[in-house]
């Protein structure tokens, strides 16, 4: 039961970082391209695991095999998850995107239950779908137009969402024996180099230095990308591998619903946005539908 506390409080804890990274990709993004933000995230995240590594205050030791072991991940997560997304988003409205993002619970709880024999009652379901309806309320209110030209967009991104639920089933079934450490270091890293390499590819080696250091002296832009970075990317990263040691997986990809949650009202404290009617209503069963995740099977 202790067990299972430490992996609720992770998940909630990562359910709060990224709802906030919301508010801080909205400002990247208004100063770099998509792929510059991804880039610049990855190379903060790198550089802070490798003081923590330097300092032992990770005393890991990555061997070959755990190398070779990791590979499957890093396809999945960082690589395919981001690069399917941002080529998703750029044909996609936002607020359709968040609809088919939040797929993942769905796609997590049929491989879950296909690969990892894991249980999935009437409840599970029932409070999924619940939590799910949420996010399809708010982003009806918003308004949300079905255009034909968007079709590859939603593509890419129920394949960004699949992406993340074959990880999430990756390190339920891994994580005990390569260690959740070891894996979100090296998913780290093998961000860092892919997507510095498509940025370098894609604006040729000089100009994208000159970029990196014209967008990194820029205060507005370093501080949006250093939480991006470190907390959102390193340590979200971090409490969901370790919660996957705890929960199972279908359990711990709902967590990723109440998101939405925090990214609502972060939005309204931060960005003084207006907190609509349906806001409330929709997030209310978002976070049922997590509770109810979280208490089924107890008495």
């Amino acid at each position: 039961m202790q067990s299972k506390k430490s992996g609720y409080l992770a998940a909630v804890s990562m359910s709060l970082i990224v709802g906030f990274s919301f508010y801080f990709s909205k400002i990247a993004l208004s100063f770099a391209s998509p792929l510059e933000v991804l880039a610049h995230r990855f190379t903060a995240a790198a550089a802070f695991s490798a003081v923590l590594l330097l300092l032992k205050v990770l005393p890991l030791k990555i061997t070959r095999e755990d190398f070779l072991k990791f590979l499957p991940f890093s396809i999945f997560y960082p690589i395919l998850f981001f690069l399917l997304q941002i080529i998703g988003l750029t044909s996609v409205q936002s607020s359709l995107a968040s609809i088919i993002q939040a797929t993942t619970p769905l796609f997590t709880m049929v491989l879950a239950a296909l690969l990892l024999k894991e249980k999935v009652d009437q409840k599970k379901i029932f409070f999924l779908l619940l939590s799910l309806s949420g996010i399809l309320y708010i982003s009806f209110h918003k308004g949300i137009s079905f255009e034909a030209s968007s079709v590859l967009g939603y593509a890419f991104l129920l394949f960004s969402s699949f992406s993340s639920a074959a990880n999430f089933i990756l390190v339920r079934k891994y994580a005990r024996s390569l260690g959740y450490l070891k894996i979100t270091v090296m998913a780290v890293f093998a961000g860092f180099i892919f997507f510095n390499g498509a940025l370098f590819i894609r604006m040729g080696l000089g100009p994208s230095l000159g970029s990196y250091k014209m967008a990194l002296g820029t205060y507005r832009y370093l501080f949006p990308i250093l939480f991006l970075g470190i907390p959102s990317t390193l340590f979200s990263s971090m409490l969901t591998n370790f919660s996957l040691t705890k929960l199972e997986a279908s359990t711990m990809s709902v967590f990723h619903h109440l998101g939405t949650f925090v990214s609502i009202f972060a939005g309204v404290v931060l960005l003084n946005e207006t907190l609509f009617f349906y806001e409330i209503i929709g997030s209310l069963l978002i976070l049922l539908g997590v509770l109810g995740i979280t208490l089924s099977g107890r008495k």
